[in-house]
């Protein structure tokens, strides 16, 4: 049997029901216990759960009335949103943004304040809104030295969280059919799957700078964005964005970092499958749409790839050595990891990616 505890709280499952009575049965005599039934609230999560009529079964993750509740702190209640809106403002990149000089006694009320928001969309991102992570990954960036517009840049993902409430992550024992319309291929549903995707150097590197334009460019700034995320049962259980602790010298370089990082989170969540006896067997196959990376992954150095850190290695001990996971290439349209690396200036193509693994909870259902 599975149990999660948390203080007096609990949820439980066994394939066998009749070793769930058996726990019902035995607790009930040692302490006072209400069973409610299927979980529908836990931790402040909504649970939603649809029972098929083929015998399949799918449950939605949602966090509507925290969403609510940030709103309301943020002031947003009466603020104008859009059904296709997305957390970031059009031309205004969160990593950008100027540093501003103020008065110490007003930073450090700012600095409250930008934190408690930065704290509720974090307990959002890391529960069932990875479609923020990559905002609050850059917001975070600024936590010490935020600004004005550093504020305004953490309500209006307030603003695009009131407008997408009722978002969040499902489950199901059937597979997935907007992520396998995505991938283009299909997904074994009890294995882990994971893409891995880094966006190498400043996210305007690509867009052509005037002279009247030109800025000091912070090297912080230029730093690559990595990101991966991880599915099993058709939804994401895993998922990170961050910026990578040193410059890398080349897209290639940026790759292999994030394939490292994703690496280790394959390498973690196999020990926890296996403490469960659900580890499948073979390696985790982990996605990426840089040709480069996956052939560096897949072979053994070359000239061009010396200065790479030699901790990146821990990918090919963990192919080679210990059949842990395994790197394959993956078309750059369809890596959905793409959503966890930067800030997408198409909003058709961010919401494109958002809808392949997340979906809005069915009211009444």
């Amino acid at each position: 049997m599975y149990l999660a505890l948390y203080v007096d709280d609990f949820i439980y499952f066994s394939p066998d029901p009749d070793v769930e009575l058996a726990f019902e049965e035995a607790l009930a005599t040692r302490v006072k216990v209400d069973f409610m039934g299927d979980v529908d609230y836990f931790l402040g999560t909504q649970f939603t759960w649809t029972r098929h009529d083929d015998g399949h079964v799918s449950v939605h993750l949602s966090q509507e009335g925290y969403v609510n509740q940030v709103v309301e702190a943020m002031g947003l209640q009466d603020s104008n949103v859009s059904p296709t809106m997305t957390p970031y403002r059009s031309g205004l990149p969160i990593d950008a943004l100027p540093p501003v000089e103020m008065d110490e006694v007003k930073r450090d009320r700012l600095r409250r304040v930008y934190r408690s928001y930065n704290g509720m969309i974090n307990w959002l991102s890391i529960s069932t809104r990875p479609d923020v992570t990559t905002a609050l990954s850059l917001l975070a960036q600024s936590t010490m030295m935020p600004t004005p517009s550093h504020v305004e840049a953490a309500r209006y993902v307030g603003r695009y969280l009131k407008a997408t409430s009722d978002l969040g992550i499902e489950f199901s024992s059937r597979k997935s059919k907007s992520l396998t319309a995505f991938l283009h291929f299909p997904l074994n549903n009890n294995e882990p799957v994971r893409l891995a995707d880094a966006g190498w150097g400043p996210q305007d590197a690509s867009i052509p700078t005037t002279r009247a334009t030109k800025r000091q460019v912070p090297i912080k700034e230029t730093r690559s964005i990595c990101g991966h995320i991880i599915f099993m049962c058709g939804g994401p259980v895993l998922w990170k964005s961050h910026k990578e602790r040193r410059n890398s010298r080349s897209s290639a370089e940026s790759e292999v970092k994030t394939t490292d990082e994703c690496t280790k989170s394959v390498q973690w969540l196999r020990n926890v499958l296996d403490d469960l006896n659900l580890l499948p067997s073979g390696p985790t196959t982990i996605y990426n749409d840089n040709m480069a990376a996956v052939q560096w992954s897949n072979s053994t150095s070359t000239k061009g790839m010396r200065h790479v850190n030699i901790r990146e290695n821990a990918v090919r001990e963990a192919i080679q050595e210990f059949n842990e996971v395994e790197v394959l290439h993956i078309d750059g349209k369809v890596n959905i990891s793409d959503i966890l690396t930067k800030e997408h200036k198409s909003a058709d193509t961010y919401l494109s990616i958002r809808d392949s693994f997340m979906s809005r909870r069915l009211h009444g259902g």
